[in-house]
């Protein structure tokens, strides 16, 4: 497909690297999708360390959720920044969809469908260029929404998450898939994603703990490097808020295309309406 080979050089060769941590939930994981059910909204910064670069990757997100019922409808917001020599911002493809679970004893099944709209910025003058490489960025800064920063692609997501409560223990996974639709004149078939993330950890009443492992598979891409990275993630409620740090890296089997071993650290707050 046309529209992912221009920029896979940067997420499998470099950006696939540079995984990072996502967004808090009530249910805290960082790595994970957003699955939590309820009205609320949430921000998160998150920072790509690299040794001896001379800039920085903030990634900053937006998520907001209206409970109906049984379901809940969301709408995710991406926005990558280049600080340093080179200052950019682009704007990620917006998505939005709804998110529901199905309690069972000891057993919580959640499910998300979600669209991804093609609006993220970028084009191949000089300034869109500029913005293709941001979005790069932020996309592989956030393996569990990497399509927020593919330019001129429609995306359709779909992913089940079980849940199992053992006490103070919990055990969770998300299975799910990306179909990338490209959306430009030059683009004749599509790209499935896999994606399986797996995650447990310590809920200890005011404090939560967590340590997470997410993948991205290409599936339509045989020689394609899997996204990967592992992280922990801290949370802390605060009456109807939760405040979370998270520093991950990646284990991407590319690391060697890398000056040094990149971290990223991030932090965000949740807040229940």
């Amino acid at each position: 497909m046309n529209f992912l080979p221009k920029i896979k050089s940067t997420l499998i060769g470099l950006a696939a690297l540079m995984i990072a941590p996502g967004i808090a939930s009530a249910d805290q994981f960082a790595l994970m999708d957003r699955v939590e059910g309820g009205t609320g909204a949430e921000v998160m910064l998150g920072a790509i360390i690299i040794e001896d670069a001379d800039g920085l990757v903030l990634k900053n997100d937006y998520h907001f959720q209206l409970g109906l019922d049984a379901l809940s409808v969301y709408a995710f917001v991406p926005t990558t920044h280049l600080v340093g020599d080179d200052m950019n911002t682009a704007m990620g493809n917006i998505e939005a969809g709804i998110v529901g679970k199905t309690e069972f004893a000891g057993l919580s099944m959640a499910y998300r469908f979600g669209l991804s709209a093609p609006t993220a910025s970028g084009s191949m003058d000089l300034l869109g260029l500029a913005d293709l490489m941001t979005n790069a960025y932020g996309a592989m800064a956030d393996p569990a929404n990497i399509t927020a920063g593919l330019h001129d692609v429609l995306g359709i997501r779909s992913s089940v998450s079980p849940e199992i409560d053992l006490g103070p223990v919990f055990v969770r996974a998300d299975i799910g898939t990306d179909i990338l639709i490209g959306m430009a004149d030059d683009a004749d078939t599509a790209e499935v994603l896999l994606r399986v993330n797996a995650a447990a950890g310590f809920d200890l009443g005011m404090v939560q703990l967590a340590a997470e492992s997410v993948n991205s598979f290409i599936l339509t891409e045989s020689e394609a490097d899997p996204l990967s990275s592992v992280g922990v993630t801290a949370a802390f409620g605060i009456d109807a808020a939760t405040v979370y740090a998270g520093v991950s890296v990646p284990v991407s089997s590319g690391l060697a295309d890398v000056q040094g071993q990149p971290v990223v650290v991030s932090t965000g707050v949740r807040v229940g309406f």
